[in-house]
């Protein structure tokens, strides 16, 4: 059974070239030449799964993605290109103050709780930047001790991953930086403009 492809005969949106070696067979090299590779949707979107480059609707409507799938597909391909950004060892209060700073500058934010939390977080999949309480909220574990074990593990399993320590003390940022971190902030820098520069160059 026939689907009607959604739009209408206006404004044409054309994808040259885009056939599968199955579809040039089935359609023939002289039927795409008159067609003209055109496709016509009213309103014409960027991501469609267009595999048949033909004006033929009983042909289109069996290769090219629903809107609603694309719509969805879109979605999750902009998740996986913002920065991902993993936050270690804050309470409630400060990873939500920490969360919607970040994403309001486009990052993903994910939370560890523990340092096994943030191993796992970096195994699990692709980490731009981590931030690292001083001192971890849920056991009171040293953030800067554990920045060192992250740098030494990423040399082998997440190379070129990127450390901040979150802290106002800047003897324990310098002890940090010592160890392999991007120098980071503090809390009370975090509406400061220098600090949304900082976290930039390290993403």
């Amino acid at each position: 059974m026939k689907r009607t492809l959604y739009g209408s005969t206006e404004n044409p949106v054309r994808f040259p070239g885009v056939m599968s070696q199955s579809s040039r067979k089935l359609l023939g090299a002289s039927r795409l030449a008159a067609s003209g590779g055109a496709l016509r949707a009213k309103t014409p979107h960027p991501y469609l799964d267009v595999h048949i480059s033909t004006s033929d609707p009983g042909v289109c409507h069996r290769t090219m993605e629903s809107k609603e799938r694309a719509d969805e597909r879109i979605g999750k391909e902009s998740k996986r290109m913002k920065p991902r950004v993993l936050d270690v060892g804050q309470c409630d209060y400060d990873h939500g103050r920490i969360r919607s700073f970040l994403e309001r500058m486009g990052c993903q934010v994910k939370r560890a709780h523990t340092a096994a939390d943030a191993r796992a977080a970096i195994a699990h999949g692709a980490v731009s930047l981590v931030l690292v309480n001083r001192i971890l909220d849920t056991d009171g574990a040293d953030g800067v001790a554990l920045i060192g074990e992250l740098v030494k593990e990423g040399s082998s399993n997440a190379a070129g991953l990127k450390i901040m320590l979150i802290s106002n003390y800047p003897e324990y940022q310098e002890k940090a930086v010592a160890l392999g971190a991007v120098f980071g902030f503090g809390k009370s820098e975090l509406d400061q403009p220098g600090t949304a520069e900082k976290i930039s160059k390290a993403l």
